[in-house]
């Protein structure tokens, strides 16, 4: 017993203490796995890879996306610079070959076409942008308990920029992205009773995300389960987060146009960042009612979970703007979605100015705060990867397009130019991106609950590099093919 107990606090030390890397590798981390995902796109319209069977297509996927993120962070992570920049210059090198296979006789008349095409209104960059940052966090929830993850990439404990700082508020903004509020079917309450009514869906369709927060905290304190108290409390846990944000964010709603909700997500952090610098409640957040850390009562021993909900509802109020923006109706054309693309690069630009302002004028980055500059660094990071995977999304689409009208002048059968088109090659390939994407939550809950069962299965802290690679791509397949068979199946799960 007393070895397992010294066990849970090496277990506990190891997970604890940290500063976070920089900002500039954490954007690197996030942006290699678009690379990939051209790769992929090249690959698949070059070769005709479209056409393989459903399960070798998986592999495939899996190969591609999910293998190479795994070693970066693991053995190649403390290259991760030197690896992006091959993954970048070898995408580039794909779309340069892509090109030249195409008929460069008429290749301005093309570009010129594909410039005013009309472009299908359901794009797959907001499938893409959501599927990695879930499947960024399967990796580093199970990878943080291996020696060979770098402990600069772990959760920071008080201020810092950590790689797994930001899983919470990207899962947040991301499942902001497509609510009813910013897809426009959701509009201001008119009277109390559509008020109540709104309310009370919220609240049952939160009630999936209470009972997941209390089983975890049950199999937590029940198993001697380690745990990182200072990340959200001794009760509060990832789920309860998500129920309270769903829960304010719908009674913010029911009260604020959506066109406004940015602005209301200003103002609640102008508030809680003037607590945080001036009132004391930074202080409180960190030491506690009596200064030592002790964590008397309930809310003194939830300090982090429940204060921080602010800035994360502040996120997802500033995630339903951004799906409003995207997906706003006057978006037609190849042009049209290009000059929406600038947008998102500066919205991300500007958030990584402000957060770097805020930091060094205010109060450093700290994501158990979810401080001003914190939500500042999630939002600039998740647009990041937004316009990335749309960057990536227009120019699969331009080369499919060139590929297709060189194709089109040869004699294939008709069968075959029909499958050329992008938008039959993109509702017809299946593709493990959709289905994680599908079933977001689900995804990740199974992936906690695999974590947990493989840190009780072995001493992860001991396990050398080779094992802890080999497991954690056995862990990833199998949810894998777990999601992609469920999606296969046609089965859905709504909890958010």
């Amino acid at each position: 017993m007393s070895t397992m107990s010294s066990y849970k606090q090496e277990h506990e030390k190891f997970v604890s203490g940290h500063n976070g890397t920089t900002v500039t590798e954490v954007a690197l981390m996030t942006i290699a796995p678009c690379a990939c995902l051209l790769h992929r796109d090249i690959l698949l319209l070059v070769y005709g890879l479209y056409s393989m069977p459903f399960w070798p297509r998986v592999i495939f996927d899996f190969s591609i996306i999910i293998v190479p993120a795994i070693l970066m962070n693991t053995v190649l992570s403390h290259v991760t610079t030197t690896a992006c920049l091959v993954l970048f210059i070898s995408a580039a090198t794909c779309c340069l070959l892509a090109l030249l296979s195409t008929d460069r006789s008429s290749i301005g008349r093309d570009l010129s076409h594909i410039i005013t095409m009309e472009m299908e209104p359901q794009r797959p960059f907001l499938n893409y942008t959501r599927s990695l940052m879930n499947v960024s966090t399967a990796i580093v929830i199970l990878g943080v308990d291996f020696a060979v993850f770098p402990r600069r990439f772990a959760k920071t404990e008080t201020f810092g920029t950590g790689y797994m700082d930001i899983g919470v508020g990207c899962f947040v903004i991301s499942n902001a992205l497509v609510s009813p509020e910013a897809r426009g079917k959701s509009q201001l309450c008119q009277s109390l009773k559509e008020f109540l009514q709104r309310v009370t869906k919220s609240l049952k369709s939160s009630s999936p995300l209470l009972v997941f927060g209390l089983g975890r905290l049950l199999a937590v304190k029940g198993t001697d389960y380690h745990e990182h108290v200072s990340e959200y409390g001794v009760h509060w846990n990832f789920f309860f987060t998500l129920a309270v944000v769903k829960l304010l964010s719908t009674v913010a709603l029911c009260l604020c146009p959506v066109k406004l909700s940015c602005a209301l997500a200003v103002a609640i952090m102008s508030v809680y960042q003037y607590a945080l610098s001036h009132k004391g409640l930074a202080d409180y957040i960190l030491h506690g009612v009596d200064g030592q850390g002790s964590r008397q009562g309930l809310l003194d021993a939830n300090r982090e979970g429940v204060l921080s909900s602010l800035g994360y509802m502040a996120l997802y109020l500033i995630g339903v703007q951004l799906g409003s923006l995207l997906f706003s109706k006057n978006v037609q054309t190849f042009r049209e979605w290009v000059r929406k693309l600038w947008v998102l690069v500066v919205i991300s630009l500007g958030g990584y100015v402000c957060q770097s302002l805020v930091s060094s004028l205010m109060q450093p980055t700290s994501r158990r705060m979810a401080n001003l500059a914190f939500v500042f660094w999630i939002v600039g990071l998740s647009v990041q990867v937004m316009w990335s995977c749309l960057a990536v999304d227009l120019i699969s689409t331009a080369l499919s397009a060139l590929y297709f009208a060189h194709r089109k002048k040869t004699d294939l059968p008709k069968e075959e130019k029909q499958m050329l088109s992008d938008q039959k090659m993109r509702s017809e390939v299946p593709c493990l991106l959709k289905a994680v994407n599908t079933n977001g939550l689900f995804y990740f809950l199974l992936a906690n609950i695999l974590t947990g069962l493989i840190n009780m299965a072995i001493p992860t802290l001991y396990a050398s590099a080779t094992v802890a690679v080999a497991i954690l791509l056995a862990y990833t397949f199998f949810l894998s093919v777990v999601i992609v068979y469920m999606d296969k199946k046609k089965i859905y799960t709504r909890f958010w």
